[in-house]
């Protein structure tokens, strides 16, 4: 999520109100064992959205079926024992391929899902890498004979947040989740409008090194004051600068590359271009939340290879896709991502499916990022258990480079979620006062802004945005820095957080400003979980 200067409009915003299918199983009155199980499909709130009636049966949708990890039970007690330094099987991961033989859907499930969607008249588009999501297109008639059910076109109240949101769909009548699906462990996920098909407009690698003005300057962070703040400096002097790891960006839309060379080269550093994947249909837009992922978390891990996992908008059939994918082609050493929906608009099976990534991830020794988003609330995938969620604060800076302050920023997402129940490793942390997930785990700076450049011209935003993707270039580092040293990837990181004997000394605490509701204190808090991490104790203090 970011802040526009002056505007402070809310990009990542934009996905809170994304439709998903919401689903509930239960069998409504009158199905029967015969028939499959009734699903429900959440109606926009009518605060925000009016339905405009039946959609069109030649308009198209699509959408995703989730299928479900198996084994769960050895699964979670193999990620504890992994993340236990005194277990035998501490930082001894699997192969991706390992995980899905041991724990993914089983190739007859895919068959019997891919089966059903094309025998109704769907076109599948995709299937995961690690086989838990088939994404399918077709038309609106299909979609309603497939799933027994009348899709509604709802249309927005006039939200600028949301413009791009301005269509979702509905079924105010549920669905009905045929056998075939069910007994394959699947079940729908999402249903969306098809993605705009606008030529991309073409890209720019020309390279501008006018730096930002004065005034700009005055206005946003540069790069040498967050590299002292969060002790990038001292771990760039003992060596950790990336060298032969991999951060993955999860975004929706595009950037251009030229912005991103100016930005690392006007402030010093020359380095490759990432690697861009496109994982659904192609993207048509460059935006700034893209761009700030990319330019932040490049700079702060100059030897890091960079790989961008494009999604081609912020509905949750594309961003879920994106997110899975970046887990399932186990390429990086970390993953961060900005494009988190209010967990409040997801359906908890899509929540689960995020978690399940998560999972997969822990299992191989990658750590998932996502920040928490600026509205106060709870996003996910931050909200996820195997998710570190991060957090943002206020931070200011003297002259000369050294910490003046760092509070907590009142429109940092934190608070409990509405789908996971406390994770082991926040029971002895006395402020998480109900049974369920809190954020943050973890914060750095949100609030003030960082200098930015955005199509041609440098632009000051703020936001949880930069938070992950630089601490994402913190963990390359670290683990880059570790690997010099014979230790091994962090992986999932809450549990070690969470335990003082394991990361004490890691952390600024963040004592003053509140979240919200939520105010800082000592020791762990909602509105900024532990504080600011310091890049070169994560490094050297973790086992």
């Amino acid at each position: 999520m970011i802040s526009a200067m002056r505007s402070r409009t809310d990009l990542r915003g934009l996905a809170l109100l994304s439709l998903t299918a919401i689903v509930v199983f239960g069998c409504a009155p009158g199905c029967s064992s015969n028939d499959g199980t009734r699903i429900q499909i959440a109606i926009p709130a009518t605060s925000l959205y009016n339905d405009q009636g039946a959609t069109a049966p030649t308009e198209a949708v699509r959408g995703l079926v989730g299928l479900s990890l198996h084994n769960t039970s050895q699964l979670d007690s193999l990620i504890r024992d992994q993340y236990d330094p005194g277990s035998s099987q501490f930082r001894r991961y699997l192969s991706a391929g390992d995980f899905v033989g041991q724990f993914g859907p089983s190739d007859a499930d895919v068959s019997a899902v891919q089966g059903y969607l094309t025998a109704h008249g769907f076109k599948v588009d995709r299937t995961a890498t690690n086989k838990m999501l088939v994404g399918f297109s077709g038309s609106v008639d299909a979609f309603n004979k497939a799933f027994s059910t009348n899709l509604h076109t709802f249309q927005h109240t006039g939200d600028s947040r949301t413009s791009s949101l301005q269509l979702v769909y509905g079924a105010p009548s549920g669905l009905l989740l045929p056998s075939e699906l069910s007994n394959a462990n699947a079940t729908v996920l999402t249903a969306d409008i098809a993605t705009d098909n606008t030529p991309e407009s073409p890209d720019s690698t020309k390279v501008d090194l006018t730096p930002p003005t004065a005034a700009d300057l005055s206005n946003g962070l540069v790069p040498s004051q967050v590299s002292a703040a969060y002790g990038f400096d001292a771990l760039f002097s003992a060596g950790g600068k990336g060298d032969g790891q991999t951060i993955g960006i999860v975004v929706a839309y595009d950037y251009k590359e030229g912005d991103a060379q100016s930005f690392w080269q006007v402030f010093g550093l020359k380095r490759k271009s990432p690697v861009r994947k496109i994982v659904g249909d192609p993207t048509t837009t460059r935006v700034t939340e893209t761009a700030l992922d990319v330019q932040w978390a490049g700079m702060l891990a100059p030897n890091a290879d960079l790989i961008v996992y494009e999604a081609p908008d912020i509905r949750d059939t594309s961003i879920l896709f994106a997110f899975n994918e970046a887990v399932g082609l186990s390429e990086a050493t970390v993953i961060t991502d900005s494009f988190g929906h209010r967990e409040s608009s997801i359906s908890k099976p899509v929540a689960q499916a995020y978690n399940d990534a998560g999972r997969m991830a822990a299992t191989i020794g990658m750590t998932v990022l996502a920040a928490t988003g600026d509205t106060g609330g709870v996003d996910a995938p931050a909200s996820c258990p195997h998710v570190t969620a991060v957090g943002g604060t206020n931070l200011s800076m003297t002259a000369d480079n050294k910490v003046a302050s760092e509070t907590a920023w009142f429109s940092g997402g934190a608070g409990p979620s509405k789908y996971f129940s406390k994770p082991s490793y926040q029971k002895s942390v006395s402020a998480a006062t109900t049974n369920f997930r809190y954020t943050a785990d973890l914060s750095l700076n949100g609030q003030a802004y960082y200098q930015t450049k955005i199509l041609s011209k440098w632009e000051q935003h703020g936001g949880t945005s930069f938070a992950s993707p630089i601490f994402a270039a913190m963990v390359a580092d670290a683990v880059s820095y570790r690997s010099a040293h014979g230790k091994g990837n962090l992986g999932y990181l809450n549990p070690a957080i969470y335990d003082q004997n394991q990361s004490g000394g890691v952390f600024r605490d963040i004592t003053e400003g509140a979240s919200g509701t939520y105010v800082s204190a000592q020791g762990w808090d909602i509105a900024t979980g532990w504080g600011a991490p310091d890049a070169l104790a994560l490094a050297q203090k973790l086992p």
